[in-house]
């Protein structure tokens, strides 16, 4: 019998099934009674951070919870603010829409209509849906000028030839 009662598993989600996922090489199969944290089965997205719980069965993880990981770190003044929507844009990072709402955990501010151009941001994230990224710890740093823009993801695709790489569909150069 190849069954596990119980069976736990963190890592990256490197291709959507029609029943699930793959998180690492291992495939994971959810159904209605799967439970998300941090998240929805729809968020679940290729280069998320994810953890499952759950059971093995015939080689296949049959997931109980989904609980996203933060794999993003971001740190950048803002750009933008989009109060109704929640959307952040921030100063060097062209086209990334950072998504603040009721999954993000804030400091150092009241709340996410405080925010205004030119604040200086620290953020903690995961991919979100449809490119943007969903912010899961927002901390404003209140200090002198301070224009660092830090990103940091994991790596999706290099080109050395080219000296390129790309994190979160997103080309950089090495």
């Amino acid at each position: 019998d190849d069954s596990i009662a119980r069976a736990e598993l963190e890592g990256f989600v490197t291709a959507l099934t029609s029943d699930g996922f793959v998180l690492g090489g291992q495939a994971v199969r959810t159904s209605a009674s799967t439970t998300y944290e941090g998240g929805t089965s729809a968020e679940v997205v290729v280069g998320a951070k994810l953890e499952v719980e759950g059971s093995l069965s015939g080689g296949v993880l049959v997931a109980s919870k989904v609980s996203w990981r933060d794999n993003l770190r971001i740190e950048a003044d803002v750009a933008s603010f989009d109060a109704g929507s929640g959307d952040v844009t921030l100063v060097g990072l062209n086209g990334l829409v950072v998504r603040v709402n009721a999954l993000t955990e804030l400091d150092k501010i009241a709340q996410p209509g405080d925010l205004a151009v030119g604040q200086h941001l620290r953020l903690k994230a995961r991919p979100g849906l449809n490119g943007t990224v969903q912010a899961l710890e927002l901390e404003l740093e209140v200090r002198d000028a301070d224009s660092r823009i830090e990103f940091r993801a994991p790596v999706t695709a290099r080109d050395a030839a080219a000296g390129k790489v790309e994190a979160l569909d997103r080309g950089a150069d090495d």
